[in-house]
């Protein structure tokens, strides 16, 4: 059962990182509508591809709750 669940968080990881690595790409060629009116239909989107990027970001915060933290000691203190 636990491996079952690991294989699901790995594909939900997985899942997240292609919702931020879409957003991210069409939001980059969304700047080519400058000069190509095909994409341009892809800055009309762009609230589409922040809120896409900013769920991705707060589901990738909360599916890794265990991220090693800075040790303090090794950095001076002046860790985040």
């Amino acid at each position: 059962m636990r491996s079952l669940r690991q294989f699901a968080l790995w594909l939900l990881e997985f899942g997240v990182l292609g919702v931020a690595a879409a957003c991210g790409v069409a939001a980059v060629a969304a700047q080519g509508g400058r000069w190509n009116d095909r994409l341009d239909l892809l800055t009309h989107l762009i609230l589409v591809w922040l809120t896409g990027g900013l769920i991705a970001l707060v589901l990738a915060t909360f599916l890794r709750p265990n991220w090693p933290s800075p040790d303090p000691s090794r950095c001076g203190g002046w860790c985040w």
